[in-house]
């Protein structure tokens, strides 16, 4: 198979999604040392992960209007950037509200990357490679979760001190700066869109009833998803009498398997849709794997 253009830009935005939750996760593993530093609760170490997921839903509408009013390769372009700058603030941080400060703003930008990749992806892909495109950037945050849980505590092992971790952590960030502004160049943009097909399409993403639907599933999923990926260091903690390196190890495997299967997952959603399932139907099917592996997690813990 030759490569085409589609293909770089696939693993460009995948890159970039192992940005994203290396500076996104990696402050899970080393949670009890932020919380020995700061002398906060369970409680209040949970505000971390609600103050970045507030902000990066706020930024999600936002972000697609932004890259349709300016460009969204100028958007992914500052949105990486930002996160560089926010990934080295978290090491500066100097009180547990300064860090609460800099993990909230580093969900706005991380919000801008997700509003625009996507789009990126299907505006480079043909129709019949939509599937695969979107399964190979994908990957990149399986593996962006499997790469942040494993050296996130060996790094903190290694310097005595959770700062390091986003200094090494910010790296990837501006490489994707860089790789963006390289590769991912958009064709020029034709006549703007009808003012009025414009709000029809935002009244749909808020009224269509199928889409609530996505919705409240994808509500329902996420929410057992990042639950176990928040605390589950902790479960770890408390039921091995081992090494941090080996509770780090034996984490990383959630994100080792989402790599894969993020992949593996692109064919059998194609041939569902070829037998004339309907998306949501296929979207369901999904939901039901996810809890059948939250049930095995809870049983093995």
């Amino acid at each position: 198979m030759a490569w085409r253009k589609y293909h770089t830009i696939w693993f460009v935005m995948a890159f970039g999604w192992v940005a994203l939750y290396v500076v996104r996760m990696g402050i899970s593993p080393v949670l009890g040392l932020i919380m020995e530093e700061f002398h906060i609760s369970y409680a209040t170490a949970g505000s971390l992960f609600s103050a970045i997921f507030i902000s990066y839903t706020m930024m999600q509408v936002p972000s697609g209007y932004l890259g349709d009013r300016f460009g969204r390769r100028k958007i992914l372009i500052v949105s990486t950037l930002l996160w560089f700058f926010f990934s080295l603030g978290t090491a500066l941080v100097q009180s547990f509200a300064m860090l609460v400060a800099v993990r909230f703003l580093t969900g706005f930008a991380h919000g801008a990357y997700f509003g625009n990749e996507k789009p990126t992806i299907v505006a480079f892909t043909p129709a019949e490679k939509m599937g695969q495109g979107q399964a190979v950037s994908f990957m990149g945050l399986a593996f962006g979760f499997f790469l942040a849980v494993f050296f996130s505590g060996m790094i903190a092992d290694y310097t005595h001190n959770w700062r390091w971790v986003f200094v090494v952590f910010s790296v990837p960030s501006i490489i994707t700066s860089f790789l963006i502004f390289k590769y991912v160049h958009y064709p020029e943009r034709g006549p703007r869109a009808d003012p009025a097909e414009s709000r029809a399409a935002y009244k749909k993403a808020f009224m269509g009833r199928d889409l609530w639907l996505m919705y409240l599933l994808g509500f329902a999923l996420l929410y057992a998803y990042w639950l176990l990926a928040t605390w589950m260091p902790f479960h770890i903690y408390g039921d091995g009498d081992f090494d941090d390196y080996r509770k780090f190890r034996t984490f990383r495997n959630s994100g080792f398997g989402g790599t894969a299967g993020s992949f593996y997952h692109r064919d059998p959603q194609r041939h569902l849709f070829k037998k004339g399932f309907r998306s949501e139907m296929v979207y369901c099917r999904q939901c039901v794997d996810v809890d059948v592996t939250d049930a095995v997690n809870g049983l093995c813990c």
